[in-house]
C-alpha cells in the first residue's frame, strides 16, 4: 500500500481483504463474505477472529492517509469510506 509516498506492507490476507473493500467502496461488505471469500468457512470463530487482526493490521497502514476509513457496521460487516474534508 502505498500512502503519502511511503510503501508500507501487508500481508497477502490483507491485500485480499483491501481489494474486496476497494472494489465495493462505500457499501457494505459482510462479514460472512470475506469469511467465506478468504478463508472459505463463513462460520469459523479462527477466521472470524483473524478478519478482526487482519482489519486492525490494514487501519494500521491507513492511519497515515487522511480521510480513508474502514468503518464498522456493527453485525453485518465493514465499508471502505474516503471522506471529504468535512468528515463526511
Amino acid at each position: 500500500i502505498k500512502s503519502e509516498g511511503k510503501e508500507s506492507r501487508v500481508s497477502p490476507t490483507a491485500s485480499r481483504i483491501l481489494e474486496m473493500l476497494c472494489k465495493n467502496m462505500g457499501s457494505i461488505v459482510e462479514r460472512r463474505t470475506i469469511l467465506g471469500t478468504i478463508w472459505g468457512d463463513p462460520d469459523s470463530e479462527y477466521a472470524a477472529h483473524n478478519l478482526n487482526v487482519q482489519i486492525n493490521n490494514i487501519r494500521s497502514v491507513l492511519k497515515e492517509e487522511r480521510g480513508v476509513v474502514i468503518e464498522n457496521i456493527r453485525g453485518t460487516g465493514f465499508m471502505l469510506k474516503v471522506l471529504d474534508e468535512v468528515g463526511n
